[in-house]
């Protein structure tokens, strides 16, 4: 069975605890990076601001 992509979901995921750099979610375990996206670095709230204020 292949996987979702769920690059057009709002998800809130946190670094896996088994798989190294992969994303774990409460809703559907562990993940891969949708192709072409990166993490944003903590610390720039203005950033923050902008892809919130984008999202669906």
């Amino acid at each position: 069975m292949p996987q979702a992509d769920h690059s057009d979901e709002f998800l809130r995921v946190w670094p896996s605890r088994t798989i190294e750099k992969q994303w774990w979610s409460p809703l559907y375990g562990d993940l891969d990076t949708p192709a072409g996206w990166e993490s944003q670095a903590p610390g720039d709230a203005f950033i923050t601001r902008e892809i919130k204020r984008l999202r669906p």
